[in-house]
C-alpha cells in the first residue's frame, strides 16, 4: 500500500455483533455498538444500508385523512394479487397498481380466503363473504347454493376480532372489550350435518360450538395461527394450544406458557417453521411449544411516542431473513440469519409491512412488500412499499 493510500484510508473495525443497547458501552463485547441505525449487516456479514421504503409512484389511498390497515392478500383464480385494505369504515381490495374496489361497506378487522371467496369479520356484527362475480349463497326455494351478490352477509358469524382457517374449517375469536373476548368460536365444515347442505362452512351455531380459554381472568385473546395438528391460541399475557381429532367440541385447550402472549394481531407474524411474536418488551420465537427470547439481554426496547397516541403502536413485520420490530414510534429490527440488531429510523410513518405473495414465474417478488404508515391520518394519502434488494424497473428508491 502506498503512503497516499493509506492517508486516504481508515480501518473499519468488527462490528459485526450488531446494536447492543441493553447494556453501558463499555462493557458490550468489542464487537457490538451502542447505536447501528439505517446499516445492517448481511447474512454473509458484510456491513450495507438498510432497505428503502418509498412511495408508489402512481398510486395513492382511495380516502384522506384515516388510517388505513393492510389485513393481506388475496389471490384471484387467474393469479392475479391484491392487498385487502380497511379503513376505519370501509373494505377494499387493491390491484397493486392503481385500482380500489371497495367490497364491504364495513371495516374488516381479518380476512382469510377459501374456496375462491374472501372471508371477513368485524368486531361489532355478522361476517361477509366476497366474490368478484358473485358469493354462492343458499337459496331455500331451490335447496341449492345459486350465485348471489359480491358481497354477501354471514348472518350467523359472530362479531370478531380475528379469523383463521384450519382443517376445512373457520376460527374465530371474540372482540377485545366484550364478554367473549377469551372465547373462540368454529364453523361447521361441508357435510357436517346431515339432510342440511345449508349448514356448511358459512354457518355458526354460536351456542354450541365454541370453547372459553380461562375467561373471567382479565385477558383477552390477540390471534389464532393454525399448525398442523393443531391451534396455537395468543392471548395478552398467556398462550394456549387446542388440539382436536375429528371434532372441535370434542378438542382439549391446554395452557403453553404464562406471562408470554401477544400484544395484538399484528404482533404475530411467521418465520419458517416458527411463529414470532412481540410480548411486552421482548420478541419470542416458538418453535414446538418452546418460547426462545430474540433480544432479551441484547437490545432494549424503548418508545419515542406514546402508544395511545398511535394509530397503530406495536407490530411485526417479516421481510426477507429480517423480523422488524416497530415499537411505539421506533423501529428495531433483527438479521434472523445472523442474530445481528439494528435501527432504522425512516420519516415515512412506517409501521408494518406485508409480503406479496410470489407468482409462480416471478419469484423475487417475494421479497417484495406494501406497508401501512401511521401518518396517513394525518394527510399523508401515499402508499409506501420496500423490499429486500433493488428490483429492476421499480424506479427511483431513495433512501427515506
Amino acid at each position: 500500500m502506498s503512503d497516499v493510500v493509506r492517508q486516504r484510508s481508515a480501518p473499519l473495525n468488527d462490528f459485526s455483533g450488531g446494536l447492543n443497547n441493553f447494556w453501558d458501552q463499555s462493557v458490550i463485547a468489542d464487537n457490538e455498538v451502542p447505536f447501528l441505525e439505517n446499516l445492517e449487516f448481511t447474512p454473509r456479514g458484510a456491513l450495507t444500508s438498510r432497505p428503502p421504503i418509498w412511495p408508489d409512484a402512481t398510486a395513492t389511498l382511495p380516502e384522506s385523512n384515516v388510517h388505513f390497515d393492510l389485513l393481506g392478500y388475496y389471490v384471484s383464480e387467474a393469479g392475479a394479487r391484491y392487498g385487502v385494505y380497511t379503513s376505519p369504515t370501509k373494505t377494499y381490495i387493491f390491484d397493486l397498481v392503481n385500482t380500489w374496489t371497495e367490497i364491504w361497506d364495513h371495516n374488516a378487522t381479518d380476512f382469510v380466503q377459501y374456496q375462491e371467496h374472501v372471508i371477513m369479520c368485524r368486531n361489532d356484527g355478522a361476517g361477509a363473504i366476497w366474490k368478484s362475480g358473485g358469493a354462492q349463497i343458499w337459496d331455500p326455494g331451490t335447496s341449492s347454493f345459486v350465485t348471489g351478490n359480491p358481497t354477501e352477509t354471514i348472518a350467523t358469524m359472530p362479531a370478531a376480532d380475528g379469523l383463521e382457517l384450519h382443517q376445512e374449517r373457520l376460527f374465530a375469536f371474540g372482540p377485545r372489550g366484550t364478554a367473549t373476548q377469551s372465547i373462540m368460536y368454529w364453523s361447521n365444515i361441508t357435510g357436517e350435518v346431515d339432510g342440511s347442505p345449508e349448514q356448511d362452512w358459512r354457518y355458526w351455531n354460536v351456542a354450541t360450538s365454541f370453547s372459553s380459554v380461562n375467561s373471567g381472568d382479565g385477558q383477552w385473546i390477540t390471534g389464532l395461527v393454525a399448525g398442523y395438528n393443531d391451534l396455537t391460541v395468543f392471548r395478552n399475557d398467556s398462550t394456549y394450544r387446542y388440539t382436536f381429532s375429528n371434532l372441535p367440541e370434542e378438542g382439549i385447550m391446554a395452557k403453553v406458557q404464562e406471562g408470554i402472549g401477544a400484544e395484538n394481531q399484528k404482533c404475530i407474524v411467521r418465520y419458517e417453521n416458527a411463529i414470532i411474536v412481540l410480548s411486552a418488551d421482548q420478541t419470542y420465537s416458538y418453535y414446538n411449544g418452546v418460547f426462545q427470547s430474540l433480544n432479551d439481554q441484547k437490545v432494549r426496547f424503548e418508545g419515542s411516542e406514546a402508544a395511545s397516541g398511535l394509530d397503530v403502536p406495536y407490530a411485526l413485520s417479516v421481510l426477507g431473513a429480517r423480523l422488524i420490530v416497530f415499537y411505539s414510534g421506533n423501529i428495531y429490527v433483527l438479521q434472523l440469519k445472523t442474530g445481528t440488531w439494528s435501527e432504522w429510523n425512516t420519516t415515512t410513518g412506517f409501521v408494518y409491512t406485508r409480503v406479496v405473495p410470489s407468482p409462480p414465474d416471478v419469484i423475487d417478488q417475494a421479497l417484495e412488500g406494501w406497508t401501512i404508515s401511521n401518518n396517513a391520518s394525518g394527510g399523508d394519502n401515499a402508499i409506501y412499499r420496500t423490499c429486500d434488494h433493488f428490483h429492476e424497473g421499480d424506479g427511483a428508491e431513495s433512501m427515506q
